[in-house]
């Protein structure tokens, strides 16, 4: 990630105050900080700057100026509240009743943000952004040479203006021409209203997989197992002098990858005094093994079982302590510790020196090793990470690029998925994967890989082509089977789950609506998803340049896919930690009870069986729906999908909250 540093520039003009703006934007900065906190990036440097309000706060004594925080990395929780508190204090102090004189305030806030940037980094290669917020960018007035002197200045940072104003900027204005002029010099200024920040923080982030190369090797169809599993490189160009198999070479980058948990660490909490104050800190707990071996206690001789100490121990409830009174603790050392094998009932400790010897050699490959049909495969097999494999035009030739492009039509031709073996580093662990086929076509893919695959006679011509590609997803083992049951591949099941000599008649115990809510999320049937546009080049992604939360005109693809949901879990922990720390943290002296934060309007219609994106239920359903939610059995439904607790649901239709809940109906 390149360095950045951004300068926030906030208007805390009485208007600003007033409309109820302000607490929009902090809403939007404690968000944006908490992301920045998550990250803990050095290179990410934050400025604070409040304009045209009460006081004189900053290195060149301009008055009207509060500068609460300069070019400060990494962004930390101390500093964040302390930038909280200073924002949240303008609130009450009385605001400067010049508005006319703010829009020059706002100037003089921009050079003094670029000054202290300049003096900071110097000559130092640094992405440099201002944003600034205010209701009034149409109230600038200032003549054409200080415009000049604007965009001198402004030569190697960029501009982002918020609009906090339900009046659209003029095409007249000056913050007009200073965005047009930064678009001349190729700095992709932004301009946005607070509306859209504000939406842009309620939804869901969808993180963008990086093109890092994963994988790199051979893709192989009838080599021998003796070059498969060769243990002299040497061997390495066997599979391609052989006359009698294809060998291609390719690469791999991520296509889909987990999703992880919230990173925890076990803390101490500690209290300490330093100069009549308490202050609690956090300290990392080390973590060490101890090892033990119990003995069982020896029966000494002459000892006699006492009648009343046996009816004892029968009446006496068990504890989790009464194994350990059992047996003699031996402590043992870590240097005394060695891994030993199972062999039958007895373990076998293998010498250093035999250790090599045991390892299995391997190199990075796939090997087809069979094909099924598409439909053969169910969608329960595909539970792992995904990765995109392509033709290596750089290790590779250009042949290499027309026989994986004819492996992969012939697939599609015939509706099959290839079942390989992979390897995917140097003496790596063997899985079984499937392979399967697909075509995208896209501009953006096509530029990089047109100057390879086709004449570049006439640059400006718009090559149309397709670029084909198999998605490698690793099949379960016989591990994952102890924890997953998954369908038999010689007797594959429907879509509606059942397996196809297992097919009867529904029978009446059957609820039809959930039969029908089911089908209705089916997601064997993609053909309104567009792979055209959701396979793009990673540029093509990351349209905002930039790690604050900006708006994004592509994100209304991701949304259309009915592929991409989010994790209820991990999203309502994280909206869970956010209010806990806007609640106990960010306040001096919090009194209040901790109240855990209900599901967001998205996350209720991402649960609810009234949203998705590519199939509707029928009217008769939802009125079935509807049926239901009103009597004392959708009590329980309302209560999880609302956060609260059951009640009359009467009621709560009779609010005005009750009714919003049906508007998709």
């Amino acid at each position: 990630m390149a360095q950045e540093s951004t300068s926030f520039i906030i208007d805390g003009s009485h208007s600003l105050i007033d409309s109820g703006q302000y607490s929009s934007i902090i809403n939007y900065l404690e968000f944006t900080f908490l992301e920045k906190c998550k990250k803990m990036r050095k290179t990410d440097y934050t400025s604070v700057f409040i304009s045209n309000t009460e006081g004189s706060k900053n290195e060149e004594e301009i008055d009207d100026i509060i500068e609460i925080c300069s070019c400060e990395a990494p962004m930390n929780g101390k500093l964040f509240k302390n930038i909280i508190h200073e924002i949240m204090a303008n609130n009450s102090k009385d605001a400067l009743k010049y508005i006319d004189e703010g829009s020059i305030m706002l100037v003089k806030t921009l050079f003094l943000s670029n000054i202290q940037m300049s003096q900071a980094f110097k000559k130092r290669k640094i992405k440099k952004q201002i944003m600034i917020f205010s209701d009034n960018l149409n109230g600038l007035d200032i003549e054409e040479e200080y415009l000049e002197l604007i965009n001198e200045k402004l030569e190697n940072t960029r501009l982002i203006l918020v609009n906090c104003s339900p009046e659209t900027l003029s095409a007249e204005s000056e913050w007009n021409i200073i965005i047009e002029r930064q678009n001349c010099n190729g700095l992709n200024p932004i301009l946005i209203t607070m509306d859209e920040l504000t939406k842009k923080i309620n939804q869901f982030a969808t993180p963008l997989v990086k093109p890092i190369r994963v994988f790199s090797g051979e893709l192989r169809l009838g080599s021998d197992i003796e070059i498969i599993t060769y243990l002299e490189p040497r061997l390495d160009e066997a599979a391609f002098r052989d006359k009698l198999s294809i060998c291609v070479t390719v690469e791999g980058f991520p296509a889909t990858k987990s999703v992880s948990g919230l990173g925890r660490k076990m803390m101490i909490k500690e209290t300490v005094v330093d100069e009549d104050t308490k202050k609690e800190e956090y300290l990392t707990v080390k973590s060490v093994i101890e090892y033990e071996i119990h003995k069982s206690k020896v029966k000494e001789e002459g000892e006699e079982e006492d009648s009343v100490k046996q009816e004892e121990e029968k009446n006496h409830v068990k504890t989790e302590y009464d194994d350990q009174k059992k047996y003699n603790n031996v402590v043992v050392g870590t240097n005394n510790i060695t891994k030993a094998y199972r062999y039958g009932f007895d373990y076998v400790v293998v010498p250093p020196t035999l250790l090599p010897e045991m390892q299995f050699a391997s190199s990075p490959g796939i090997d087809i090793r069979g094909f099924i049909s598409r439909t053969s495969l169910p969608r329960q097999y595909l539970t792992s990470e995904s990765v995109m494999i392509l033709p290596d035009l750089k290790l590779g030739k250009r042949r290499d690029a027309k026989v994986f492009s004819t492996l992969v039509d012939v697939l599609m031709k015939h509706d099959l998925v290839a079942i390989a073996r992979y390897v995917s580093k140097f003496d790596g662990e063997v899985n079984m994967v499937c392979l399967c086929p697909m075509s995208s076509s896209n501009e953006n893919i096509v530029d990089i890989f047109s100057e390879f695959t086709l004449p570049r006679e006439d640059p400006g011509r718009t090559y149309s082509t397709h670029v084909n590609m198999l998605i490698l997803n690793i099949l379960p083992f016989a591990e994952d089977v102890k924890h997953m049951t998954f369908p038999s591949l010689l007797n594959p099941p429907n879509t509606n789950g059942k397996s196809k000599s297992e097919v009867k008649e529904d029978t009446t115990v059957e609820d039809e609506l959930m039969k029908n809510f089911i089908a209705s999320m089916d997601g064997d049937d993609l053909s309104s998803v567009n792979n055209d546009l959701i396979y793009r080049h990673y540029s093509e992604c990351n349209k905002t340049g930039t790690v604050i939360p900006l708006p994004d005109p592509h994100e209304k693809i991701f949304e259309s896919d009915p592929l991409m949901k989010p994790h209820i879990t991990l999203q309502y922990k994280n909206q869970a930690i956010s209010s806990w720390i806007l609640q106990k943290y960010l306040p001096e002296e919090p009194t209040a009870p901790f109240t855990p934060p209900m599901f967001s309007k998205e996350l209720r219609k991402e649960i609810g069986p009234f949203h998705n994106t590519q199939h509707t239920l029928s009217q008769d359903d939802k009125d079935r729906i509807k049926q239901t939610w009103t009597t004392k059995e959708g009590q329980f439904f309302t209560s999880i999908s609302n956060g609260k607790a059951a009640g009359d649901m009467r009621s709560w239709l009779a609010t005005e909250e009750g009714p919003s809940q049906f508007e998709f109906l």
